[in-house]
């Protein structure tokens, strides 16, 4: 929120160069990043399952239920989409999800566990989760090497965290250190303009994404590990 509202009120000022512009306006990415790598340095081989039951849970759910309800529309409304809402406009926003959200929220108020499936929700940051439900219907192709970029620092991490010990302790630190640098550029790449310029679609595609993806998920999530994570950030 701070990223947005900086990004509203000096518009220009994020733009100047050279390491303000690096840092806190182009950094999101490398932050990100990085902040993955660390997390899934914080994996070790024997508790993987939980970590990957956990991060699949949430990766299948929103891509499935997105993919459904974008395929629902075409199949029906044709490509002209409901509403003004075009099926691919659905599909991508309710099929995607912000890993750097989930990471905040799950450093803040999660468990280790849910922290460390940060590095499997990862893998629908971007543009691949919607590339892989349009190659299933025949629509598009399948960018393997999108998904190639988005699990090398996952794979970097985990190697490191196990081989060395002291690799896992030292990186640790980056959880925490890393959350707020790549949360900020994140925000400023969100025009608090376009909440009014959306209109009637935005609002549309809002509740959808709060009600179907995210209550359902939020609903199933709680009935699949309430046990093992009281605090269930995964909703």
């Amino acid at each position: 929120m701070l990223g947005s509202v900086s990004e509203f009120v000096f518009p220009k000022f994020l733009t100047i160069g050279s390491f303000t512009t690096a840092v806190f306006k182009d950094g999101a990415l490398v932050f990100l990043g990085l902040f993955i790598l660390c997390t899934s340095a914080q994996i070790q081989i024997k508790t993987i399952g939980k970590t990957i039951k956990i991060g699949g849970t949430l990766l299948l759910l929103k891509f499935i239920l997105g993919s459904v309800i974008g395929l629902l529309v075409a199949h029906f409304w044709g490509y002209a989409g409901l509403l003004g809402i075009s099926p691919l406009a659905l599909l991508a926003a309710m099929s995607n999800a912000n890993v750097g959200v989930y990471a905040s929220l799950a450093e803040e108020f999660g468990t280790q566990d849910e922290v460390n499936a940060t590095s499997i929700v990862a893998i629908n940051e971007g543009p691949l989760m919607v590339f892989l439900a349009l190659g299933a219907s025949g629509l598009a192709s399948i960018p393997m090497m999108q998904f190639v970029a988005i699990c090398t620092p996952i794979l970097v991490g985990l190697i490191l965290g196990n081989l060395d010990a002291d690799f896992r302790t030292f990186l640790a630190k980056g959880q925490q250190l890393l959350v707020p640098f790549f949360a900020f550029p994140l925000g400023t790449a969100l025009d608090l303009g376009d909440l009014f310029k959306g209109g009637v679609g935005g609002i549309i595609i809002g509740l959808l994404n709060i009600l179907i993806t995210g209550g359902i998920s939020f609903l199933i999530c709680r009935q699949l590990f309430k046990k093992h994570l009281p605090n269930n950030v995964m909703g």
